[in-house]
C-alpha cells in the first residue's frame, strides 16, 4: 500500500514534464486523448518513489526522494489514468496532497476534498525499461540542446517515407538533420563516439522541453536500440531508429570556387521580403528564387503569377559570377539559425549544393538548387 504526503506543486511539476515528453509529437498520440490507455506508473522503493509514463518508443521517468520530496510509505507498483491525474492534481490549490493507494482505488485528499481514482495492477500496466546499470557518459545537456536547436529546423514531415528525414542522425563527429532538400550539420561535441545512428527528432525536441530548465551536466547513454538522458531526478529513453544511415559527409560539396560574405540580418530580412510574394503554390512546381552571384553583390529576383521581387544585397565576393535557383523559404530558415552577424556562402557552381556557414565553419546548411 501507499500512503505518502507530497506538496502539490512538486507532483504537478513533475507530472508536466512527464506529459510534455509523452504527448508531444507522439505518433501514438491516441494513447493520449483516451486517458485510460496513457497510464502514469508509481514504483515504490525504500527510499524513493518513481513516477514513470511511456509506450513503445519513448519513455520518462521522474525520481522522488523520501524526506527531501514526501514523507510516508510506499508500495510496489500501481498505475493511474494519466489525463484524469494530471487534471486533478492541477485542479488542487497549492499545498499538501495526502495519497493512499489500496486495492479499491487511489484516493487523494486535503482538509477539504477528497478524489478517488480506479487504479491498474501491475500486471495492466506496460513494461518499461527501466535505467541501464551501466557506465553513463557526462553531458551539458544546456549546451547540447542549444546545439540541437540549430538544426531541428531541418525536421521532415513525419510521413515522410525515409526514417533518416524524422530523426538527428549522429556521426562521431558530426549531428546531421535534413529534410531531403536541406541538410544541416553541426559538430558532435557531446554524445560519445561510436557507430552512426538516429535518434528520432520528435523524441529529442520533447526532451529538449523535458530539461529546458536544467543547468549542469547530465548523463547520456545508448545501446543498439536505446537513447537515454538523465539527471539525478529525471531519466527519458526514446528507441532509434533502425536501418543504414546515409553517408552525409559525401553530400558536402568541397572545393568551392566562389564564396560569398554578406550581413546576416541584410541577408534575412530581403530573403523574408521575397518570401512573402513566393507562398502560392504555381502549376509548375514550387516557386524558386534566383540567386545570381556577382561582383559586390547579391541579387536575389522572383517573378510568378504577375508578382515580382527584387533585392540587391551588399556581398563581398571572391570567385565565378553564377546563378542558382533555391527555395527562398529553405534559405531563410538555414540562415537565420547560423550564429554570428555575418553568413558565408559558398558555391562550386550552378548544378551544386549551396553551403551556408560563418567564418568558424562549424555549423553548415546544405541547400539542394533546383534545377531549371
Amino acid at each position: 500500500m501507499f500512503n505518502f504526503t507530497m506538496q502539490r506543486d512538486k507532483l504537478l511539476h513533475a507530472l508536466t514534464k512527464i506529459i510534455q515528453a509523452c504527448e508531444k509529437g507522439n505518433p501514438d498520440s491516441r494513447m493520449v486523448t483516451l486517458s485510460h490507455f496513457f497510464s502514469i506508473r508509481f514504483d515504490g522503493y525504500e527510499d524513493s518513489i518513481t513516477m514513470s509514463a511511456g509506450n513503445a518508443t519513448r519513455r520518462v521517468e521522474y525520481l522522488f526522494r523520501k524526506e527531501r520530496d514526501y514523507t510516508g510509505s510506499a508500495g510496489v507498483c500501481f498505475g493511474v489514468p494519466g489525463e484524469y491525474f494530471f487534471d486533478i492534481i492541477k485542479a488542487f490549490p497549492s499545498g499538501p496532497l495526502n495519497i493512499v493507494v489500496r486495492d479499491t482505488g487511489c484516493t487523494i485528499t486535503t482538509p477539504t476534498s477528497q478524489i478517488t481514482l480506479v487504479i491498474f495492477r501491475e500486471d495492466q500496466l506496460p513494461v518499461l525499461e527501466g535505467r541501464p546499470e551501466r557506465e553513463w557518459s557526462s553531458i551539458d545537456l544546456s549546451a547540447f540542446f542549444g546545439t540541437l536547436s540549430k538544426i531541428l529546423y531541418c525536421i521532415g514531415s513525419p510521413d515522410h517515407p525515409q526514417p533518416f528525414t524524422r530523426s538527428i542522425c549522429i556521426f562521431p563527429d558530426i549531428m546531421v538533420c535534413t529534410n531531403g532538400l536541406t541538410m544541416s550539420l553541426v559538430p558532435n561535441l557531446f554524445l560519445p563516439e561510436r557507430e552512426s545512428y538516429m535518434i528520432p527528432a520528435e523524441s529529442l525536441s520533447c526532451f529538449a522541453t523535458t530539461f529546458r530548465k536544467h543547468v549542469g551536466a547530465g548523463a547520456v547513454f545508448s545501446n543498439e536500440n536505446r537513447f537515454h538522458l538523465a539527471t539525478g531526478t529525471t531519466h527519458v529513453m526514446t528507441a532509434l531508429y533502425s536501418g543504414k544511415v546515409p553517408n552525409f559527409h559525401s553530400f558536402i560539396p568541397s572545393g568551392p570556387n566562389t564564396s560569398c560574405e554578406v550581413s546576416k540580418e541584410e541577408f534575412v530580412s530581403s530573403l523574408r521580403r521575397v518570401a512573402v510574394i513566393t507562398k502560392e503554390k504555381l502549376a509548375d512546381g514550387p516557386p524558386t528564387t534566383q540567386f545570381e552571384f556577382r561582383e559586390g553583390e547579391l541579387l536575389v529576383t522572383f517573378s510568378g503569377r504577375g508578382n515580382m521581387a527584387k533585392e540587391h544585397i551588399a556581398a563581398s565576393y571572391t570567385g565565378m559570377t553564377c546563378k542558382v535557383f533555391m527555395n527562398v523559404n529553405h534559405v531563410v530558415q538555414a540562415a537565420k539559425h547560423i550564429d554570428g552577424d555575418k553568413i558565408l556562402i559558398e558555391l562550386r557552381g550552378e548544378q551544386f549544393p549551396v553551403v551556408l556557414t560563418n567564418h568558424q565553419g562549424e555549423h553548415k546548411n546544405v541547400i539542394q538548387p533546383i534545377r531549371r
